[in-house]
């Protein structure tokens, strides 16, 4: 009986202490974290070693949220004021969250693995945001995931995509900024400059709106995992995937079918971004994850598991020397003729997501 109750008071104690340590609301892309356990049953926090080893250094718990979308993520952080401590985001979100006040100011002394950031990324960053609203998290590319045997010619171009072969089932991009943007480019144009003409914005508009109306769209999605499925299956011949989610349905059964294109008139280049809410709980912290997930171990260890760009130039050294296959995969790292045809692209004209919106609810 002693023995009982000794166990129901510690159990208690234990409870107690773990309800009193901080909690950090962290929203990141899915499928976008290291995981060393598919048991589901298990918080996704838990299952994460970069997330695991924090919690355990700072003793506080992480409470993980995984997203699909740009704009639900946006609308949920505008009108959830102090629920999120850190969220990891495409670039072009940040301007917005800026404007309402929303984002941290970083301070880089309290960032110190900032410091060990190629330029390279944080040149990119620094045309879309303030260096010191964000940093870099990872990076890759966005092209045209195709089934190669379900096309009746090779893809080269945006306009591949936009107007389709007959019978050949779109997947399409559920992130409009990239929409319009491929689009802008499938029309000859400057994917930033043509944001700001409305001749060309009002173009762009008719080729998204002539693919949405088209009837050959099998999916509309940001979630990679559904854009796999609808590629390896055979519901879909063409896609836009990120690289990194690319490679992940290529190791899947079936993906030998499977090629990535960047388009002859080029594509994007992309930096996904950490911000901290400027109306976190706890600031400090959040700003001591941010670290963490800069610190060359973790980026390494991210880049590898993810097949992305470690922005870390510490990390690059750490994979050269344990996974040199790394480097020589055209996918993560484009070649010469491919990395030309790549750019950054900022994000100007608000009433994209508008147009968006409107055309998904037809």
């Amino acid at each position: 009986m002693r023995c009982g109750l000794l166990w129901l008071m510690v159990a208690t104690m234990t409870a107690l202490a773990a309800a009193e340590r901080p909690v950090l609301r962290v929203a990141n892309w899915s499928e976008y974290i290291d995981l060393d356990s598919d048991d589901v049953d298990v918080p996704l926090a838990e299952r994460s070693p970069t997330l695991r080893s924090f919690m355990q250094q700072y003793d506080c718990h992480i409470e993980y949220i995984e997203y699909d979308s740009e704009n639900a993520i946006e609308a949920q952080i505008l009108s959830s004021p102090g629920f999120f401590d850190v969220v990891i985001m495409a670039s072009d979100l940040v301007a917005n969250l800026e404007e309402a006040g929303r984002v941290l100011q970083l301070d880089e002394t309290k960032v110190p693995n900032l410091a060990t950031v190629a330029p390279l990324y944080l040149r990119h960053s620094e045309q879309v945001v303030g260096r010191h609203s964000s940093v870099p998290f990872l990076a890759g590319t966005t092209g045209i995931a195709v089934r190669k045997d379900l096309v009746p010619e090779a893809i080269t171009s945006w306009r591949q995509y936009f107007h389709p072969a007959a019978g050949s089932g779109v997947v399409v991009l559920d992130e409009p900024y990239s929409l319009w943007s491929f689009a802008l480019m499938a029309l000859g144009q400057d994917p930033v400059a043509g944001q700001s003409d409305p001749k060309a914005l009002r173009a762009a508009s008719r080729e998204v709106a002539g693919l949405m109306r088209g009837g050959q769209v099998v999916a509309v999605t940001a979630a990679p995992e559904d854009t796999a499925a609808a590629l390896l299956s055979g519901k879909a011949a063409l896609a836009i995937m990120y690289s990194g989610d690319f490679l992940t349905a290529r190791d899947q059964n079936g993906g030998d079918k499977l090629a990535y294109v960047i388009p002859q008139e080029g594509s994007e280049v992309w930096t996904d971004v950490i911000v901290v809410m400027s109306d976190s709980a706890h600031p400090t912290l959040a700003c001591a994850l941010v670290n963490h997930l800069l610190s060359a171990p973790v980026q390494a260890r991210l880049a590898v598991e993810m097949s992305y760009q470690a922005v870390n130039a510490t990390a690059l050294d750490m994979i050269r020397s344990d996974n040199p296959g790394y480097f020589s995969d055209p996918i993560i790292f484009p070649s010469q003729e491919d990395s030309s045809r790549l750019q950054v692209i900022q994000t100007i004209a608000p009433d994209i997501a508008t147009l968006w919106r409107r055309l998904r609810e037809e």
